[in-house]
């Protein structure tokens, strides 16, 4: 007797000892299987309750960045970007000081640290296609989901030839540039910040599918030909936010 159980269990390449082995888990498996056969009410009321308890655990999350500090934007600075931009010159659309006015803004951004993509296109117009430029840049975050603050940078044709269009649009490009240089300081944890300056927002002569918001029509069908336009959930749209006496309504 001693022989044969000093045989089966030092024996080399025989799988009698694996048996050994194994064969607690598998009575342990039975007796879990009949007891789930024979109280089948008293098995599932107690594995919702160790589901509930796991389930009511707090989860642990890492340390969130903190949130942009609203102090961290400068009034001063964007009203000086608003200066710097406005000696580009008019900027009508096709034109010469359009071109310029998206190298400036190509320029900012980069000083900035944001890389910055610079969209040229041709588009129809009243008096025939023109040339059109739109100047993005992209702060990554951490969630599947885009939230774009646009400006258009174009003046109004046909005022004057010195017409710089301070308010309309210097203003918001030097906010939007302003807001670039802040949100770059922070880690993004939330949606990805699209920082949109747009050309040929300003018509000719009446506004229509080929006359005026041509920069936004391009950005809204490069979205949709890129996938992305389903992950925007918020679109900030800054426009003549010079005035005196200012006054937003949210």
């Amino acid at each position: 007797m001693i022989h044969r159980i000093k045989w089966l269990t030092s024996r080399a390449g025989r799988s009698q000892p694996r048996f050994f082995l194994a064969f607690p888990l598998i009575l342990t498996a039975a007796a879990l299987l009949f007891f789930v056969l024979m109280f089948p009410r008293e098995t599932s009321s107690n594995a919702l309750k160790l589901y509930s308890f796991f389930k009511s655990r707090p989860q642990v999350q890492p340390p969130a960045a903190p949130l942009p500090d609203p102090a961290s934007f400068d009034g001063r600075k964007a009203l000086e970007e608003v200066s710097r931009f406005l000696a580009v010159g008019p900027r009508c659309s096709g034109a010469a000081g359009a071109g310029r006015a998206a190298e400036y803004i190509a320029g900012r951004l980069k000083e900035f640290g944001i890389e910055p993509i610079t969209d040229e296109f041709k588009d129809a117009t009243p008096e025939g296609e023109r040339i059109f430029r739109n100047v993005m840049g992209e702060l990554p975050g951490q969630k599947d989901s885009v939230i774009i603050l646009l400006s258009h940078y174009d003046t109004k044709h046909g005022i004057s030839l010195d017409f710089s269009g301070a308010n309309d649009s210097g203003s918001s490009t030097g906010l939007l540039l302003e807001l670039a240089r802040v949100l770059k300081q922070f880690k993004q944890d939330g949606a990805t910040i699209f920082l949109a300056f747009l050309d040929g927002e300003e018509c000719l002569k009446e506004y229509g599918p080929h006359d005026g918001l041509h920069g936004s029509r391009r950005l809204a069908s490069t979205l949709i030909r890129n996938m992305r336009a389903s992950k925007v959930t918020a679109v900030i749209v800054l426009d003549m936010v010079g005035d005196a006496n200012l006054n937003i309504g949210i």
